[in-house]
């Protein structure tokens, strides 16, 4: 599991995203894809390396357009490679999640999808076009919020600086990828919120040395320090997420700096995973 895979909002509050057509059609062209590719698996060795290169492309979906680009790019340039079936199970049984640097789990995804592509079979016309079509919406959206973002920066600003006058809020913004976390904090310094040093980043793998003076500024009080927010992973209920419950409160809210929060993680994380991570966010192990 990436360190950067849970994160929190205020009790009671989500975020609802309002998907745009053109995203709804993104999503439907690569579920198309992912049937036809499943329907020509000539092996069950095959179809095991589809199903596992394109739910990697599928979460990925979930993230920014670049980061999906990125690992499609992978996929097409290596799809049909004529690779032997058999180092596709010695990949995928040795890829995990586990992960503690950021950027080597992102080497490592791509190298994995590039592989094993390489082991399946040579793409159709008609999905190759659908590839085309997923890759153009990458490209041309990879430099402008897609909604998930924009639906955060319109909360964001709400959140921290309302009229344009900042207040003493303070925001931390988990994302599941670091190619996510780069790309959003690069949307947030263009709409202003790392103005005055206001954003900072803390990742799996960053060194301690620039990781605490972050934490450190992050939590002294708001008149000595401008850090506001932290573009760390992001997503909630509306993107995969689901609250941790602290069955040692009878509020069900954890305890973070004196103050109670709810902590969500990823749904797919086993539960204790999650208690694991929300235990060790909270320094309650």
């Amino acid at each position: 599991m990436p360190t950067s895979s849970i994160g929190w909002l205020s009790p009671h509050k989500h975020l609802v995203v309002p998907y745009t057509d053109e995203e709804r059609q993104v999503h439907h062209s690569l579920q198309q894809y992912s049937t036809l590719r499943l329907k020509h698996a000539a092996s069950d060795g095959e179809r095991t390396a589809a199903e596992f290169v394109l739910k990697l492309l599928k979460k990925r979906l979930f993230s920014p357009p670049a980061a999906f680009g990125i690992k499609l790019e992978k996929h097409l340039s290596s799809v049909g490679g004529q690779k032997a079936a058999g180092t596709a199970t010695r990949d995928i049984e040795d890829f995990s999640d586990e992960y503690a640097d950021d950027e080597e789990y992102e080497a490592q995804t791509g190298e994995v999808v590039s592989s094993v592509s390489q082991t399946l079979s040579p793409i159709s016309a008609e999905e190759k076009a659908l590839l085309r079509e997923l890759s153009e919406y990458a490209a041309n959206t990879s430099q402008r919020p897609d909604c998930k973002a924009q639906t955060l920066i319109d909360w964001l600003t709400a959140t921290l600086r309302r009229g344009g006058k900042w207040n003493n809020e303070r925001v931390i913004i988990f994302t599941e990828y670091r190619a996510t976390q780069k790309w959003l904090f690069d949307l947030l310094a263009r709409e202003g919120f790392a103005e005055q040093g206001r954003l900072e980043m803390i990742y799996g793998g960053m060194p301690n040395y620039q990781r605490e003076p972050i934490k450190a500024a992050f939590q002294a009080n708001p008149n000595e320090s401008a850090v506001r927010s932290r573009a760390i992973p992001y997503r909630l209920e509306k993107c995969g997420y689901v609250p941790v419950r602290n069955d040692a409160a009878d509020s069900g809210l954890w305890v973070i700096n004196g103050t109670r929060q709810v902590i969500y993680a990823r749904s797919n994380l086993s539960i204790q995973d999650r208690f694991r991570a929300a235990r060790r966010l909270t320094n309650a192990e």
